[in-house]
Order: structure tokens, then C-alpha cells, then sequence
């Protein structure tokens, strides 16, 4: 009688995270909030684009809490050679700036997400969790300001747009998105899983031939579907 040897579980690894910020005060706050999760580990720090540039070429990085503002080289410049020399590395900015420029800057350099400073820890905590299930976390001011934007733009709104046929549920989770909640905000808006939250959000971006959160957003919004 053969006896089947016993594995220990697996143990996934936590997320490598690299801090980018000129003020050493934000960078040891911030590691005070992640040194609360143990699914986050924080694997460097840098005080300017140039030197998260020269960290990245010694340390394998999951994603990068990017500041905007900083000595020697922005956060925009940074990410955009960050998402050009590592595709698979993803960067969230973490700021105190709320403005168009910058959110749209920040999103066309390729940023996944975009939360501010004063936000809950837990907040940024969570967003650096949806950044690596692959979500686009922007925070409720950020997601405001983007839908007023455009809102605002002069365009055909039928233009490129698909004409899709929403369940009323899909409309429902489409409407928070648009609104800013995250997957797990919508799953306590409407009483529902987290896991329903994404799978109607995965059916949303394949009915609007989207790659991402952000691109489901605009459509929506330009195609009047919220």
C-alpha cells in the first residue's frame, strides 16, 4: 500500500513594489500602510525618474507607486520609459495633484491607475491589488474629473463606438465604474460578488472591443450609455 506524499501549499509571492517620490516623509508613510499587507513587499525606492530608472536595471519590480513632481526626471517621462523598457512592469501613480493635465498626461504615458496621497491607506493598498489582477484603479476625484473631460470633448459620440445591448445588471455595474468605484465599491453598491463585479466587467470590455477599464469608461460615456 503506497502512501501519497504530502506538498505543502504553494505560497504565492507577494507583489514587488518599487516607491518613486522626491519626499522621504511620503515614502515612509507609505511603507508604514504596506508593511500592514502581507501580500506587498517593498522592493526598493527612489527619489527621482532618473534614479527608479537605475533600480530598475538591479531589481525585479511588479509594479512602480509613481510620484508626478520630482528633481531630474518627472513621474510622466518616467512611466512612459518604464511601460517602453519593461511592458511588463505596471506603474500606479500616487499624488497630490488633481488636474486634467496631469491624469491625462499620466494615462497616455501608460499609468494603470492614478490615486492621490490623501486617499485611505486601505484605498491605496487595494489599488495596488487591482493594479495586479490587472485593473485600472482610479481614485473617486480622479474618475470625476475624467468623466467631466469627456463629457466636455467635441466629438461625433457615435463615432467608432459599437452599439451594444446591456443587461440591466451591466448597465448597473457600468454606471458605479463611471461613478469611480472600484470592483469591490460596485460589488457593495449593488450586493453583489466580486467575482459577478468582473465578470460583467470582462463581458463589457469584450462587447466594447476594449482593452481596459479606462477605454470602457470613454466608451460609455461617448457612446451615451450611462
Amino acid at each position: 500500500m503506497s502512501v501519497e506524499e504530502s506538498h505543502p501549499p504553494h505560497k504565492e509571492s507577494p507583489i514587488s513594489l518599487l516607491l518613486v517620490d522626491d519626499e522621504l516623509f511620503v515614502r515612509r508613510v507609505l511603507k508604514a500602510y504596506f508593511g500592514t499587507s502581507p501580500n506587498i513587499e517593498i522592493v526598493g525606492e527612489a527619489s527621482s525618474g532618473a534614479e527608479a530608472l537605475e533600480v530598475l536595471k538591479k531589481t525585479t519590480v511588479d509594479i512602480v507607486l509613481m510620484d508626478l513632481q520630482m528633481p531630474d526626471m518627472g513621474g510622466i517621462e518616467c512611466t512612459e520609459k518604464i511601460v517602453s523598457l519593461y511592458p511588463s512592469i505596471r506603474v500606479l501613480v500616487v499624488t497630490g495633484h488633481i488636474s486634467d493635465s496631469y491624469l491625462t498626461s499620466a494615462l497616455i504615458a501608460g499609468a494603470s491607475g492614478y490615486i492621490v496621497k490623501d486617499a485611505e491607506p486601505e484605498a491605496i493598498i487595494e489599488a495596488v491589488l487591482e493594479v495586479s489582477r490587472g485593473g485600472n484603479p482610479l481614485d473617486p476625484q480622479v474618475a470625476s474629473l475624467l468623466v467631466k473631460k469627456i463629457r466636455n470633448l467635441d466629438f461625433d459620440k457615435s463615432n467608432n463606438i459599437p452599439k451594444v445591448e446591456l443587461t440591466e445588471r451591466e448597465r448597473e455595474v457600468l454606471t458605479q465604474l463611471c461613478l469611480g468605484e472600484n470592483t469591490k465599491e460596485i460589488s457593495m453598491t449593488l450586493f453583489i460578488s466580486e467575482a459577478t463585479v468582473k465578470h460583467h466587467l470582462t463581458n463589457l470590455m469584450r462587447k466594447f472591443q476594449v482593452r481596459d477599464r479606462v477605454q470602457l469608461v470613454i466608451s460609455a460615456i461617448k457612446g451615451q450609455y450611462v
